[in-house]
């Protein structure tokens, strides 16, 4: 392959990426939309499943949570979670993976255990369909 053919070829597929990426970009879009409508429509009418449907499935309403630790009480919340027995979740340079902190919220949420002041939990409502 020569020089200005692979030239060409890497701009045509830098162009068809860029086209892709926009695309997907409104699809996303369109798609974060329709799953706030949804949530809002089953939250309304108090529904957290729908029966099955023809070609879909079932959609279920669930939620996930998002923890954050607040900036001003890292420290604070280190040391609560040091004496939780549970200081094997903070890495060497005092912080937490996100996902390592939102599997240990979460566990402690399902088993009802108190979660340290200073821990932000922002929960976002999703459509599940299976």
């Amino acid at each position: 392959m020569e020089l200005e053919q692979m030239a060409k070829d890497l701009v045509r597929l830098e162009d068809k990426k860029g086209k892709l990426d926009s695309d997907l970009k409104q699809v996303s879009d369109e798609i974060d939309f329709l799953q706030s409508e949804f949530v809002k429509f089953m939250e309304d009418r108090q529904m957290t499943v729908t029966s099955h449907i023809e070609g879909v499935g079932v959609c279920k309403l669930v939620s996930q949570q998002f923890p954050r630790i607040k900036d001003v009480d890292k420290d604070a919340v280190y040391n609560k979670i040091r004496e939780m027995g549970e200081g094997g979740i903070i890495k060497t340079v005092e912080s937490i993976h996100h996902k390592t902190l939102q599997g240990w919220v979460n566990g402690r949420l399902e088993k009802n255990e108190v979660i340290p002041e200073g821990i932000e939990i922002y929960t976002k409502k999703s459509i599940k369909i299976k």
